[in-house]
């Protein structure tokens, strides 16, 4: 009976235990021998909590996927933050100060020390998070950027495998009137065709927004507006479309300019290309070297904690 009674004890004391709230000072991950607590990632959903919408909460399968996420993030700064001290990488108070001011710089002391109240956020937490990002910053500055490099062989390379980016297409410059009927259109048309000026006609009759611009719609490329307007491509300048029919009315066209096909040539696009794949050859990097470092340093994320977390 004694026996059978303490089974029961132990069985509620689990149930209890197993559905509680974990407290602040709870371990929900280890990085190579340092503690991720359950406050780390409680302030981490009150910092970014906010990006996932009001009632991220509710969804309980979606929380714990937002909660996996915010706790990856600071296993990440965790492992870069403990590489960065053994490369011997440091972060002066100078340096952090000034990031810290430049923050604050949007705020007087009183609305910023409001809004880290409103959203629940401990000022010495949000310095640390600070002083970590400025940190793991300057390790990839100094030691993985460095060896990233394009050479003018890669851009050219690039440009050419790829003319079709930087080739803009034929454009044309049109106005137009917008009306309701075919028989409005008609008139207008008509009147068009006796010489009167397409931009008073269009200011005063057309019910398109373009109206107080005297119809212009500006330059356009052709199949980036509705399929009605592909027949100004066929215009020549200075030429007046058919009444057409589209979604919205009867429009009349009128093409005022046009500019051809055109590519750019390499040098004005060369700097664009080198930043574009230093940014592409700088993320592969960092994934690379990344996953070299998380086998450097274990990591056990204790999955029952996680689940019981709230905010």
């Amino acid at each position: 009976m004694r026996n059978h009674k303490s089974l029961i004890f132990f069985s509620f004391l689990f149930l209890f235990t197993s559905c509680a709230a974990p407290k602040s000072t709870d371990e929900v991950a280890k990085v190579g021998g340092d503690i991720i607590d359950v406050r780390d990632l409680e302030q981490a959903l009150y910092r970014e909590g906010f990006k996932f919408g009001d009632d991220f909460q509710k969804n309980k399968k979606r929380f714990l996927n937002i909660k996996r996420q915010l706790l990856e993030d600071l296993i990440q700064k965790k492992i870069l933050e403990k590489e960065a001290q053994r490369e011997g990488v440091e972060l002066n108070e100078k340096e952090l100060e000034q990031e810290l001011k430049k923050y604050k710089s949007h705020y007087n002391e009183l609305e910023f020390q409001k809004i880290l109240e409103a959203k629940k956020i401990d000022y010495g937490a949000w310095r640390e998070v600070k002083r970590v990002n400025l940190l793991t910053d300057k390790l990839i500055r100094e030691k993985l950027f460095p060896s990233v490099e394009i050479s003018e062989e890669k851009i050219k390379q690039y440009y050419d495998e790829h003319l079709e980016e930087f080739t803009r297409s034929e454009s044309v410059r049109v106005r137009q009137i917008l009306t309701d009927t075919q028989e409005k259109a008609q008139t207008l048309y008509e009147r068009l065709q006796k010489g009167e000026n397409f931009a008073k006609l269009a200011h005063d009759y057309s019910q398109s927004p373009d109206r107080n611009q005297g119809g212009d719609v500006g330059f356009m490329a052709k199949g980036h507006f509705p399929k009605e307007f592909d027949i100004c491509f066929d215009l020549k300048v200075g030429e007046l479309s058919p009444i057409t029919s589209g979604l919205y009315g009867f429009h009349i066209f009128k093409v005022i300019e046009k500019k051809p096909e055109e590519r750019m040539a390499y040098e004005q696009v060369k700097s664009q290309i080198q930043t574009w794949l230093t940014e592409q050859i700088r993320e592969q990097a960092f994934e690379k070297y990344y996953q070299e470092l998380r086998k450097k340093y274990p990591v056990e994320v204790k999955e029952w904690v996680l689940k019981r977390i709230k905010i």
